[in-house]
């Protein structure tokens, strides 16, 4: 399971890091393209996100249909996964539902992961279509090399 979501992650971040380019600042309202939003705070600070996406992905025999909610700028990587449902979603043992995060800045990086017994909080899906995905996330993501967590809280609205 663990080398699934390794996989599944490092794809998100793969396609995050290929999307958007210019303001490495990124969009004030934190929208790209055809996606409506995606309004974070990282540590209670605003996250503007130069590259923002959402992908569905078909459930596979094994796992549920999947949510993927990825946003980037040039020092702070997001990755979000979460089954593709209506409703509230908590970090917790034996969920799927699981994000990473990384940042990097002043020569180093730093990587920070909710999933299972590590970090905590929740993602409310408010609505899901074939057209998109819209809700709430409110998670503290542990330091994985076990220094101070974050808190990431927002909202998101993105076209599939």
């Amino acid at each position: 399971m663990l080398r699934k979501l390794s996989a599944v992650l490092c794809l998100a971040l793969a396609l995050v890091s290929c999307g958007g380019s210019g303001n490495p600042g990124g969009p004030t309202d934190g929208s790209s393209g055809t996606n409506h939003g995606f309004s974070v705070t990282i540590d209670g600070l605003a996250f503007n996100p130069s590259s923002v996406g959402a992908l569905r992905v078909a459930a596979n025999g094994t796992t549920a249909e999947e949510l993927i909610v990825t946003a980037a700028n040039a020092t702070t990587t997001f990755a979000l996964i979460a089954v593709a449902r209506v409703g509230v979603q908590r970090i917790a043992p034996g969920n799927t539902i699981n994000a990473s995060m990384r940042i990097v800045g002043g020569g180093s990086s730093a990587s920070y992961v909710a999933f299972g017994p590590v970090g905590s909080g929740t993602v409310t899906v408010t609505s899901l279509k074939d057209s998109g995905v819209e809700g709430t996330l409110d998670l503290v993501l542990a330091h994985a090399a076990g220094g101070a967590s974050k808190t990431v809280r927002g909202a998101f609205r993105l076209d599939f």
